[in-house]
């Protein structure tokens, strides 16, 4: 926060201190919805890093050994009741993010490397597939974890050692 309040300041004493002419305009726009959880700040922005994983790490069926993460994304504050009436009974969740080319039910990784995806379950074994809609679960009144785990997964390319990286997004639903 204080970086970004010292940018302004200095952008606005810039202008303050010129010779300017001249106008713009700003154009803002938002949607006021209405929810039944928070998702908990800390969840909203996650990195889940795999180190260095060697290529003979790569195992037969395609599972990278040692390469399970956890992610979990805790609702937070949650009131079932609608404020038109009604309650929220369903959460449900949506990954998206580029699809690998060679597996619809994985995400592609980017960079120097080749040969893995990235694969997310769910705590039941339902797998995110990007831009669909995961099943949806039962919405607990408080709190509620959704815990997922993140495979890393051969897929067709031939393995090549080098720096990966994938950008995943998630929108979180509940009816």
């Amino acid at each position: 926060m204080r970086k970004l309040f010292v940018i302004i300041s200095f952008m606005l004493f810039s202008i303050k201190g010129s010779c300017f002419s001249g106008g713009g305009k700003v154009s803002m726009n938002g949607t006021i919805v209405e929810s039944a959880c928070t998702i908990s700040t800390d969840d909203l922005w996650q990195e889940v890093n795999f180190g260095e994983v060697p290529l003979s790490k790569v195992v037969e069926n395609g599972e990278v050994t040692a390469t399970i993460k956890a992610m979990i994304i805790h609702l937070v504050n949650c009131k079932l009741e609608k404020d038109k009436g009604g309650n929220w009974n369903n959460v449900s969740i949506t990954f998206d993010g580029d699809t690998d080319s060679h597996h619809p039910d994985m995400f592609a990784m980017r960079g120097e490397g080749r040969g893995i995806g990235v694969k997310i379950k769910d705590a039941y074994g339902n797998v995110a597939v990007p831009g669909k809609v995961m099943p949806s679960l039962p919405l607990l009144e408080e709190n509620n974890n959704l815990d997922f785990t993140i495979h890393l997964k051969r897929n067709n390319d031939s393995l090549k050692a080098g720096s990966l990286s994938s950008y995943i997004r998630f929108m979180v639903s509940y009816q």
